[in-house]
This record gives structure tokens, sequence and C-alpha cells, in this order.
């Protein structure tokens, strides 16, 4: 995670990036065909577009533990994927340190609850606790593989590659958080072309000899802190080399307040994706908060640009956006503006429950969870409250669930009008059995859709005609019935 400044906003509206992602086979050769949405379930199931948050096993501050109830909350804000951010020290997976089978069980008691809400999981190796003693000295021992450095981290992620390669809720592995080029010698596209894209490459290939199935996600290298990052608009380094190596995601993240910054970094990292013809895939997103935003309306508002102006890019390109952090705030970090934290929640305890509204309401927006078919385009309007979703319909896949958050966007009720209105249901906040089949234009061949309350989302589990395209819109309020 890196740190930035505050910075004032400018109050642009932008234009949508019109950017394409080619397909995710090959090794990393390019593609010829364009492709946006670029999100499966294991074994050819259903598109999904991942959506979640990052899950701390640790803070500064100590463990944390996460519950069911922390689990069915994040669910609720439409969180399909988790992000489990990993202690290499206690995985084992530094020199000096020894696998922790107690923290096997968590990370195991972590990827049941994730299930149980339907999140997919995805793992991340973090380096916090070793680099305490040394920030810049460990990655060049990791660099230039002294003690077997490099072999160490490896064996520990293999404890994770055996322990779930028969586990198709475990999705994906991102390989080295946020790495820093440190005290080794060389610029930046020396010791990303000598030491971390063949560090990459090695440790993809250590993954393929023993699961083929999920994916590796690779990231960019964070500047260091002076005087790198404050040359530079974007505070990671371009990617230039091509990874070369299949079923590959590329994983930066993006923490951009300027609003006309946005669509430029979004557009850089398509490009780098696109050199190793690897799906782009948000690792975190969304800029730290201070206690002054807390306090002050006029911030919050620029913060809600901002991350309105993400989502809506975001959304544009079908984009899997993990958000940092599924936390309460006893930790916060401290720069010249002020005290810091990435967390959701602004009670001052591990998990909390008291959300930041102003950044929440937009991470929790409504959008297309799990597609049974192929997801052609979706669209949510923040100002008229107004979700789009056009898509090929495959029914063997199974249901199609569409996460609404009618608890907090549409606490008026909602009209879901199916091929424009052909069908129309009904969400009526104030009936027993809230959502209910209007009047429709077709006598035969009703759709089956029906409410989760308990994870509010609509889930259709049949449409009267197989291999076609629909439309879904939903609009705020109830239609007169």
């Amino acid at each position: 995670m890196y740190r930035s400044l505050k910075i004032n906003l400018s109050l642009i509206s932008g234009i949508l990036l019109a950017v394409f992602f080619p397909a995710a086979s090959g090794y990393g050769q390019q593609q010829s065909h364009t492709y946006r949405y670029s999100y499966f379930e294991p074994g050819e199931g259903r598109q999904f577009i991942p959506r979640g948050f990052v899950m701390n096993t640790e803070d500064l501050l100590g463990t944390i533990r996460y519950t069911k109830k922390d689990y069915q909350r994040a669910a609720r804000m439409g969180a399909n994927f988790q992000v489990i951010r990993l202690d290499m020290a206690r995985l084992g997976a530094w020199p000096g340190y020894t696998l922790d089978s107690t923290y096997l069980k968590e990370l195991d008691r972590m990827v049941s609850l994730g299930k149980t809400f339907g999140m997919y999981t995805g793992f991340k190796m973090t380096v916090y606790r070793v680099r305490k003693s040394d920030e810049k000295g460990i990655w060049s021992r990791l660099w230039q593989n002294k003690d077997n450095t490099q072999d160490v981290v490896i064996r520990g992620w293999k404890h994770l590659w055996k322990r779930y390669k028969e586990e198709p809720y475990v999705y994906s592995y991102d390989l080295l958080n946020e790495p820093h080029k440190g005290d080794v010698e060389g610029s930046y596209d020396e010791v990303q072309e000598k030491y971390l894209v063949p560090l990459y490459r090695r440790m993809i290939d250590s993954l393929r000899a023993v699961d083929t199935t999920k994916w590796a996600l690779y990231q960019p290298i964070l500047m260091e802190k002076n005087p790198d990052r404050a040359k530079q608009k974007i505070p990671f380094w371009e990617t230039k080399e091509n990874i070369r190596r299949p079923k590959i995601m590329f994983a930066p993240h993006m923490y951009q307040l300027n609003l006309p910054a946005i669509r430029p970094t979004l557009h850089r990292y398509q490009k780098e994706a696109e050199l190793s013809g690897a799906p782009l895939f948000l690792g975190e997103w969304g800029s730290a908060t201070y206690d002054l935003t807390d306090r002050d309306i006029s911030e919050q508002q620029k913060y809600g640009d901002a991350y309105r102006e993400t989502a809506r890019i975001t959304d544009s390109l079908g984009m899997a956006t993990i958000k940092a952090w599924f936390l309460g705030s006893r930790w916060k970090g401290s720069n010249p503006v002020g005290k810091f934290t990435w967390a959701i929640f602004q009670d001052s305890v591990a998990v909390g429950t008291a959300e930041r509204k102003y950044i929440t309401d937009i991470i929790a927006r409504p959008f297309p969870s799990k597609v049974a078919g192929r997801l052609k385009h979706f669209n949510y309007g923040f100002a008229g409250r107004h979700l789009k979703v056009k898509f090929s319909y495959e029914k063997e896949k199974g249901n199609t669930e569409v996460f609404v958050g009618a608890n907090r966007h549409y606490p008026d009720g909602f009209t879901l009008s199916v091929n424009n209105g052909t069908w129309k249901f009904v969400y009526d906040p104030l009936q027993k059995d809230r959502l209910f089949q209007a009047a429709s234009e077709e006598e035969t061949g009703s759709p089956g859709i029906t409410w989760d309350d308990d994870l509010q989302k609509i889930v259709i589990k049949n449409l009267p005609r197989d291999h076609v395209d629909y439309v879904l819109d939903i609009y705020p309020g109830v239609l007169q019935y």
C-alpha cells in the first residue's frame, strides 16, 4: 500500500475510456480480437465480475479474525471475491521463519466463510513483517537470491498451492505484493528485466508444476518513496517486459484522487496487461481517507467524485476491482497531511461496522455479479440509480445473479424490466414477499426470478428463451400495479 498526499480534485466529468482486453490464452502473445469481460468461473462456468475486498490476517497491532457476520456484511455489499493478504512470516516463506500450522487452519476458515457466501478467494503475498528490520535490504536479498531466499518464498507458496489444488473456490495467487527496487544497483528497468520478471516466471513455473488451473497474478514495481515517486504521476514503474506465461493476470493497484489522471492511469495499465496478453485485474483501488475526510463533507464529495469516476470506467470495461481494506480503523498510518487509512469502517476496532458511507455506497453499487452466458454490457448510473445489463443467455450455465443492494440504493423500492417491459417485476420494501411479477405483455413463458434478501441480490433461475440476448433494467420506485 503506498502513501499518497491528499490532492485537490478537478470537478471535470470524464469521457469513458474505450479500451478492450485481449484473450488470456497463449504465452503472452497479442490477440487479434478484442475482449472486454475476462473472468469466468472454473471449468468454463459462468462469467463473473470479481468485486470485493482485501481481507487482512493481521495489522501492525496484531492478528485479525473475521466472523461469519463480517462475511455476510461483505456479501451484502456485493462482494463475490476476497483477497486474503498473507503474512509471509507465518507461512514460513522467508529465511528464518517457520510455517505456523494454525495459520493454515485460519486460512482454511476464511476460504470456507467466503465460499459460504459465494465468494472466490485470491491470496496475496506481502513482506510487511520481514521488511520492518531492513526496509530496502530485503529486496536485494530476494532479487539476488541470497541464501536461496527465492526458494524459501516459493516453498512457502507451495503450502497453499498443494493445499487448495482441488478447491475451485480458490481462484488466484498474487505472487508478490508491491515489490520495490530496494538498494540493488541498476535502474528500475534493469531491475525489472534482470530480477523481477525472471522471478515471476520462476514462480509461475513452480505453480504450474503443482496446479495448472489457478490464475497467477503479478504486480509492477512500486517506486521508492523519495524522490522517485514524487517525480511520477503514477507511483508504479511501467511494466515493459512480456511475462511469457499462460493463465496470468496483471494486478496493479490504483489510489488516484486526481480526476484527470484516472483514465490515463487505467489506460497505461491496460497497455501493460496487453504486453503479456493478460486480463487486467485491479488488485486494490480507492485512495486512503484521512481523519479530516471523515469530518468534512466537502472533502467527502471530492472522494466521491474520484471513486465514482473510477467505478464508471472499470464497470465499462467489466474489470475486476478489489477494495482495501475490509477493516475497522484501529491502525492508521501518518504522513505530512495527517493520519490515514484504507479501512472502509470508521470504528477504532479490528473489524468495524460503521461504514464510511461516502465511499462504501460507491463500492457497493449494483452490478451483474455472475452471468449464465456472455455479458455484453452493463452500466450503473449513480445520478438516476438506473442499472442496465445486456447479456446473451445460456441456460445450461445455471443461475444469473445481479447484486442490487436494495437496502442502500432502493429503500423506495425498484422496478425490474426484462426486455424493455416484456416482463416486469416489482420490489416493494413494504410487502412481505418483496419481489413479485407485475402484468406482462406475454401470456406464456414467464421468467423465473427470485429475490435473495439476505445477500441483497436478484437470482434469475431461468428465462423463457435460450441462447438469445436479454436486457435487464432496474429503475428506482415501485411501479403502480
